[in-house]
């Protein structure tokens, strides 16, 4: 996406639709993919279908396809071209030389100093830095105009900026016009009301019941990407799986219940006839050459995983923690000569049963897994604006705003894919005794949700500990660390744990064992973990939090537990230092 300098993995987990960007001409938001042009064609050669990353996900996990975004090599473009539209926001300036606040009026500007001097280049992209949102994921700009009680006869949209101190009230708004005025602070206390514009989407406003608040353009919380990571856990190894198993023949699959060998290859050639390279040529080459006995038996897998397959996001992830304790037992691959995107060596693995033995965490033990290879595809299904919670406490209370390319009746999420490394660790069937009163009953006011068990917030808070531990072992920093924390309830009610500690980058710069040649040496990570657990300089105030008071978190600060937000998948809740020091 060079251009206006950004890559692919900055535009799934940093921007996106609706970012307001800094580029050499001033801000700029990102439109809609409609408001593209048509980047996703040369000629006729190219479309969306191109950029497609092969991974099944069932629809109510992500009802639509995944692709990745296109860059400018993909495009045939030159690097210094930008490859898609970006339109001016905030439509409000601010001279600073002249100390005057405009309205942009077709990109020229209104700051009556510069039009004397004739100025026009650099005044004009002093976009004023305060914009409002709101919850439901609005953005506008301010109605300046609308701040001032102006007289009747005046029109004017040129206004001095008044800055005679440090506060808000000091910061005063004259029109240049009638002399009628206003203070920041008004604005921040006035712009409560909601126009219902999404700046990227060019077209009429809705009607919003919400309020909006006045921020920074720059603010990290005006626009928080909603992201889908997937661990690409391989089912059965052989090549005819996975060719079988890619979207375009899958798709083929699951229109039939009984399949020969020519009644595949005839229905491939007619999707290829209907869609021209619908299907590789190189995927129709090894479907040819299969023996049918080996063919049939592939289909057979791909169409039983398919009807096996998690249909929700929680079922997901119990299939990964499942196929990931499978790991830590057997290790990965189970046969040397293939490849696969997943690699646990079993000779690394620490439990019970190897020669190191498992780690010891204080009373209890813990196995610990190193993952050499990791496949990581992250989709952004869109974003959330303005990080507010609802007054009971049942999460955030903003919508998600949705955004894909749509390509007939076909929904196309932006993703991407990474080969990384990780640490899995787990209690190995061993019962590790979690409990907290406060988060139990937290647990139940909140319909059984696991992400408030007890258990649930030991190992988040635990990884938490882990990740900062490990970036100074490592090499890799604290914000390139990623977690995904698992549960599962046994048959006797019993609920286990586990977490996986990951890093992914692109290319192969995410594989290069940082993390995974800690395993051996992991006591010493686990020493750094728990260092000082009990003391953080935020104390008393910290330790003091509850759950019961505060509703997500208990005894957790950005001073011991809190990380960066692109590290931590829970946006810094369920977390508890307590609940680690009363049950190690």
């Amino acid at each position: 996406m060079a251009g206006y300098g950004l890559r692919p993995s900055q535009f799934v987990f940093t921007f996106g639709i609706g970012s307001i960007i800094e580029t050499s001409s001033g801000p700029r938001i990102i439109p809609d993919f409609d408001q593209w042009g048509q980047i996703f064609y040369k000629g006729k050669e190219l479309n969306v279908s191109d950029f497609q990353i092969d991974v099944f996900l069932h629809k109510d996990i992500l009802d639509g396809n995944i692709f990745s975004v296109p860059t400018n090599v993909l495009l045939n473009k030159k690097e210094s071209e930008g490859v898609y539209k970006t339109f001016t926001f905030p439509d409000w300036g601010l001279c600073v030389e002249h100390g005057y606040l405009y309205e942009f009026d077709n990109d020229s500007t209104r700051c009556p100093s510069c039009r004397t001097n004739r100025t026009f280049d650099i005044k004009r992209k002093q976009a004023i830095r305060f914009v409002r949102a709101c919850p439901a994921g609005h953005l506008d700009d301010i109605d300046w105009r609308g701040m001032i009680d102006h007289t009747a006869s005046c029109s004017s949209k040129v206004y001095r900026w008044d800055d005679r101190g440090g506060s808000l009230d000091d910061l005063k708004i004259v029109c240049s016009s009638c002399n009628r005025e206003t203070t920041l602070q008004d604005v921040y206390q006035k712009n409560k009301w909601c126009t219902g514009r999404f700046p990227e989407t060019p077209g009429g406003n809705a009607r919003c019941p919400e309020q909006s608040q006045v921020t920074l353009r720059g603010s990290s919380m005006l626009r928080i990407p909603k992201l889908l990571p997937i661990i690409a856990i391989p089912g059965p190894e052989s090549v005819h799986h996975r060719v079988l198993g890619k979207k375009s023949l899958h798709t083929i699959l699951i229109s039939d219940k009984d399949w020969t060998k020519d009644k595949l290859i005839k229905r491939i050639n007619t999707s290829n006839e209907n869609s021209p390279g619908t299907i590789s040529d190189d995927d129709v080459h090894i479907v040819e050459t299969a023996e049918e006995e080996i063919l049939g038996a592939a289909i057979n897998d791909v169409i039983k995983n398919t009807k096996d397959a998690p249909s929700t996001l929680l079922e997901r992830r119990l299939y990964e923690f499942r196929s990931l304790k499978s790991a830590a037992r057997n290790g990965h691959p189970l046969n040397p000569d293939t490849d696969p995107h997943f690699s646990v060596p079993k000779r690394g693995i620490r439990s019970d049963g190897s020669a190191k033995g498992s780690i010891k965490l204080e009373t209890k033990k813990l196995r610990v897994s190193p993952i050499e290879k990791l496949k990581v595809i992250t989709v952004q299904k869109g974003y959330q604006r303005l990080d507010t919670e609802n007054p009971d406490n049942k999460g955030i209370n903003h919508p998600l705003v949705e955004k894909f390319y749509l390509h007939g009746n076909e929904r196309w999420y932006p993703g991407i894919e990474q080969i990384g490394e990780g640490i899995f660790i787990d209690d190995h069937d061993v019962d590790l005794n979690i409990s907290s009163k406060e988060w139990d009953e937290r647990f139940h006011a909140m319909d059984n949700n696991i992400e408030y068990h007890p258990v649930f917030v030991w190992w988040h808070s635990l990884a938490h500990r882990l990740i900062a531990a490990i970036s100074l072992h490592s090499g890799y920093s604290s914000a390139s660390i990623r977690e995904v924390v698992y549960t599962e309830v046994d048959p006797s009610g019993n609920v286990k744990g586990g977490v996986l500690l990951y890093t992914s980058q692109p290319g192969g710069d995410g594989s290069l064992g940082g993390m995974v040649s800690k395993v051996p040496t992991f006591e010493r990570v686990v020493e750094q973990a728990l260092a000082d657990l009990e003391f953080c300089s935020n104390d008393p105030l910290c330790y003091e939090q509850n759950v019961k008071d505060i509703g997500d978190f208990g005894a957790a600060c950005y001073a011991c537990l809190h990380m960066s937000e692109t590290s931590c998948s829970y946006f810094n809740r369920f977390l508890d230092r307590r609940i680690l020091l009363e049950n190690l």
